[in-house]
């Protein structure tokens, strides 16, 4: 069966468009679309892509079934990939008991082992393995997703009392509470053009399903970059969850990859909705099982579904500014 990547550039080719074509008509970066037709990097694209794409070009029953079975294949090569490479450690970490534990062992053509040192190696083996399994039980543990009844009030802040805790830096820059117009709000001004901080709330490393409601106001810098950040890591790995938001040009959902370097995949876009200088936004981010929905001013501007990140916390991201502030920001779960 033809390669996924392979498939849709070909059916994009005898469709008669550009990436960028086809990128306009999904209301995609085109950047995007070169990522998934490079057969080299194994980039998969989420179902939601592979739907826009047919409907972008028209296409016929039939040549949707072919994508689709293409689709599958290459979704359930990646989830037994992703399965296989999960098992290394302990398989390796059992193969490396083993070698030791036989160096120690003269071979019996040699000499004849007692016993009573046999049984002491074997057992020594085996709790190996089962400390090692032990360990790796309470690391999982500690990542089990916290459950709340649906409508649990999880966080609440405006920032009155000039306190920033729970809050953590992630990158360059320093947060900070900003009075404005007699009002109190986090805040962030980068210190330097290539200061990317990020704000991320340490408690709600293990929330799974919710809505955040945050009221944005900035203030343009060489650019403007402002986005809310929901089902990330955190400290272990920053560049994970979904980055909502946007500037002047729009604003789309954006999904970080595990493996990659702050890169990922735009699941949607709306250039029609762009983010102005000192207006005041209120914007809003549903995480509920894979739907991602967000809204400003009470609008659905944006919806995508993505099923990487299942669980995690949120955070705020603003650069390219002199300023932005983030105040109000309540979270409940969903």
């Amino acid at each position: 069966m033809t390669k996924i990547s392979t498939l849709l550039k070909t059916y994009r080719v005898k469709s008669g468009l550009t990436q960028k074509q086809l990128a306009s008509r999904m209301n995609f970066n085109h950047t995007v679309i070169s990522r998934i037709e490079n057969q080299e990097n194994g980039y998969l694209p989420t179902i939601a892509y592979v739907q826009k794409f047919c409907n972008a070009l028209e296409l016929a029953e039939d040549d949707r079934l072919i994508i689709q079975a293409a689709y599958e294949k290459a979704l359930m090569e990646h989830k037994q990939q992703e399965i296989s490479e999960q098992n290394q450690p302990t398989e390796d970490l059992i193969s490396t008991l083993l070698q030791k534990q036989s160096t120690n062992i003269p071979a019996f053509s040699k000499k004849k082992i007692p016993l009573g040192s046999l049984l002491i190696s074997i057992m020594l083996l085996l709790f190996s393995v089962w400390y090692y399994l032990q360990l790796s039980g309470k690391t999982e543990k500690k990542n089990l997703v916290s459950n709340f009844s649906p409508g649990t009030l999880l966080y609440a802040e405006n920032f009155e009392d000039h306190s920033t805790e729970g809050w953590e830096n992630l990158n360059i820059g320093q947060w900070e509470i900003m009075d404005r117009n007699g009002n109190s709000a986090l805040a962030i001004q980068p210190p330097n053009p290539e200061a990317v901080p990020n704000a991320f709330l340490t408690q709600s490393l293990t929330w799974k399903d919710y809505v955040m409601d945050v009221d944005v106001v900035f203030r343009s810098g060489s650019f403007e970059q402002v986005y809310l950040v929901v089902r990330n890591a955190g400290r272990e790995n920053n560049c994970t969850g979904y980055r909502i938001g946007g500037n002047r040009l729009g604003v789309a959902i954006f999904r970080f990859d595990p493996k990659d370097q702050c890169l990922g995949e735009t699941l949607a876009e709306n250039s029609n909705f762009s983010l102005v200088d000192g207006n005041t936004y209120h914007m809003r981010v549903e995480v509920v099982g894979e739907l991602i929905r967000y809204y400003i001013n009470d609008e659905l501007v944006l919806e995508a579904s993505d099923s990487t990140y299942p669980q995690g916390g949120i955070g705020l991201l603003g650069y390219q500014v002199q300023w932005v502030t983030f105040d109000n920001i309540f979270v409940k779960s969903r």
